[in-house]
């Protein structure tokens, strides 16, 4: 289809003749060619598109043909006319890839052209189309794609790994899998089962699987050297587009110097999106010998996208600052999802993470110092204090530095991790001259010794250990009641449940819950709604709305951390935007004894 007569097939079109449009997929050069011919009517072209579209059972040829001509036509023009469409065809649109794909490259905040990408994403039955309305979304908005598929198939049942690898030649069973994609799951199933369907889509000569198998080793970083070595082969015999595009874009980011070379020698490549992700390697791998290819390359390139690859990687292989990144993205962004939205708690057993934001949140300790203050107003002598679920030790610190105390300091922790780490803290500034004693416990199943009772217990994040558990938060407030002296108080440092600060915008953006959210105000309030009482066991506010920051020292500290916590497409964002505070909005609550007494009966009562 290379050596096609422009002329004739834009008659032919004219004519409502598809029969050469629809044979097989043509070139962009020749479609931007064509486009060019329809131009003087572009949208009497616009709408016979539209029309054969959805009146006909095209094939995927002709709907990627008729998307990739149209992207060259003016938005507002194809907008009209899917709004012009009757409302029982426009669904028909929902399932064309070539729609997505021209919508999501049309470089325009257009609302309707949002709106309609949204429209694919939520209601398209294709795969295909609904993975590339998701990055066209991305494009225009900076949304994250991988982020919106993700939330879009948490909203209905995620199927087992088992079921994802039955049919990898589905986009949403590649996203379902990524869902499942932590650290074990990967080591142990997902990374030999890719690997063994690799060499079957090889075999089989399966492209639609082997895309999406590659798609995925780039983006779970699985390359190993037999790919690697197989991947190379893949590119000295093939010739298909597709194959070549998607491989280059999943080693994008990392690339190995074995595809220098391939690189260089795609620089000339007729497709403007080989050559965008030949210089996108190129900027990765560079060591400055290729600077004035590329700066020559500049002079003659004509596609705006490619234009703009080539200055990035100008300045990624000669600026250090973009070096620096580029060394950091490859370090630590590496955990797929974000482990705090993992119910099985596994954010919290990485302890020198943990360690690093309990450290850099409220870095002035607003809160403990408000709490310390009021202890002294009141008069409260203290004996044997308790840090319920203590962590790394930050509130252990605090007590140890700003309050006096009588008997022993207990901090406890579940998590063995947490308690070494806080060991080797104690050890190393010789803590241990105060009485101060580690127990690993639940907080339900702590109890002091025969005849201690504590006259404060404090618990900063860690109270109630699960909070849409009413049962668990019930057991768990009754432990804290058989441990308080009559004269003791409870207090608790944590959100102000509102959920309106920077760091629960993060979470609503890249944490795929279960929450169905339009907007993030929704997100909020449907999840300050979900927890009926304070801290879900009635307590009582003592200060809300406390503005509190997150400050990391370093930008490597801020992706490492927040990366860990919510996940790859979090931390690339923090890279790019170079981002190391956030806000949070924090309560502190305080009863006593005869507080927890009441609350405890009117729990039970229920």
């Amino acid at each position: 289809m290379e050596d096609l007569d422009i002329k004739q097939l834009a008659e032919d079109l004219k004519n409502n003749q598809y029969t050469s449009f629809s044979a097989s997929k043509i070139s962009e050069k020749n479609l931007l060619a064509l486009s060019k011919e329809l131009k003087s009517n572009e949208k009497t072209a616009i709408d016979s598109f539209l029309n054969y579209m959805v009146s006909n059972s095209i094939t995927e040829a002709c709907d990627w043909n008729i998307g990739s001509t149209i992207q060259h036509f003016n938005i507002n023009l194809i907008m009209d006319s899917i709004d012009n469409l009757p409302m029982n065809k426009r669904p028909f649109l929902y399932d064309s890839i070539g729609i997505s794909w021209a919508l999501g490259d049309s470089n325009t905040k257009n609302e309707k052209v949002i709106d309609f990408l949204y429209e694919i994403l939520n209601y398209s039955r294709n795969p295909e189309a609904w993975w590339r309305a998701a990055f066209g979304i991305e494009k225009l908005t900076g949304k994250n794609a991988i982020n919106n598929l993700k939330r879009s198939l948490k909203k209905n049942n995620i199927k087992n790994l088992e079921d994802c690898f039955s049919n990898l030649q589905d986009k949403r069973n590649v996203i379902s899998l990524l869902l499942h994609a932590n650290n074990y799951e990967i080591r142990t199933i997902i990374y030999p089962k890719l690997k063994e369907k690799f060499y079957t889509a090889i075999k089989q000569k399966d492209n639609k699987l082997l895309l999406n198998i590659i798609w995925l080793f780039g983006r779970l970083r699985l390359y190993d050297n037999d790919i690697y070595i197989e991947i190379e082969k893949i590119l000295t015999r093939t010739n298909d587009y597709e194959i070549i595009y998607y491989i280059f874009q999943s080693m994008s980011d990392d690339p190995k110097q074995i595809f220098y070379n391939k690189f260089l020698n795609c620089l000339k490549d007729d497709d403007p999106l080989i050559r965008k992700m030949a210089i996108r390697g190129l900027g990765e791998l560079g060591n400055g010998l290729e600077i004035k290819k590329l700066e020559n390359m500049l002079q003659d390139e004509e596609n705006g996208s490619v234009i703009g690859e080539i200055t990035k990687a100008i300045y990624k292989i000669k600026n250090d600052n973009f070096r620096k990144k580029g060394n950091i993205f490859k370090r630590y962004i590496v955990n797929e999802n974000g482990l705090i939205g993992d119910d099985s708690d596994k954010w919290y057993a990485d302890a020198s993470i943990y360690n690093i934001f309990s450290e850099n949140e409220d870095i002035e300790n607003v809160c403990f110092n408000l709490i310390v203050s009021r202890l002294k107003k009141e008069k409260i002598k203290i004996v044997n204090p308790i840090d319920l679920a203590c962590g790394t030790g930050r509130t252990t610190k605090n007590i140890l530095n700003n309050l006096k105390y009588s008997g022993t300091l207990y901090s406890v922790d579940l998590s063995s991790q947490m308690l070494e780490f806080l060991q080797r803290t104690i050890d190393r500034q010789k803590y241990y001259v105060d009485k101060i004693k580690l127990v690993k416990s639940t907080i339900e199943n702590f109890e002091l010794p025969d005849n201690e009772k504590s006259s404060l217990i404090i618990s900063s994040f860690g109270f109630p250990s699960k909070i849409s558990d009413k049962e668990r938060c019930k057991k768990e407030l009754q432990a804290v009641y058989d441990n308080l002296t009559d004269d003791g108080v409870f207090i608790t440092i944590g959100w102000d449940e509102t959920f309106n600060d920077e760091l629960n915008q993060m979470w609503y953006r890249y944490i795929p819950d279960d929450i169905k959210a339009n907007s993030f105000e929704e997100w909020r309030n449907i999840r300050s709604k979900s927890i009926k009482t304070v801290r879900n066991c009635n307590l009582t506010w003592y200060k809300t709305n406390l503005q509190i920051p997150l400050i990391f020292d370093t930008l490597e500290e801020s992706v490492n951390v927040m990366g860990h916590l919510f996940g790859r497409d979090a931390a690339t964002h923090i890279l790019s935007t170079e981002k190391k505070m956030w806000w949070m909005a924090m309560g502190i609550t305080w009863d006593t004894k005869d507080s927890l007494k009441k609350i405890l009966k009117e729990l039970n009562n229920k």
